[in-house]
């Protein structure tokens, strides 16, 4: 689907990846993948599930 780009909590440029699986969305930074929480349900949603789960702030998305 696209890229979340933002700033990892040190402060480092992090690129998420975004990809829609079904219903459902799955982030990814670094080696971990994260399947989003059900009630995630549009890209708004994914930024608040990376800044929870990766740390990511800031986060821009940046469609394929």
């Amino acid at each position: 689907m696209g890229y979340l780009r933002g700033n990892a909590a040190d402060g480092t440029a992090a690129v998420v990846s975004v990809s829609k699986i079904g219903r459902d969305y799955q982030i990814g930074y670094g080696n971990r993948d994260h399947l989003c929480h059900p009630s995630v349900r549009d890209i708004e949603g994914v930024k608040r599930e990376a800044l929870l789960v990766f740390h990511i702030q800031n986060p821009v998305f940046e469609p394929l």
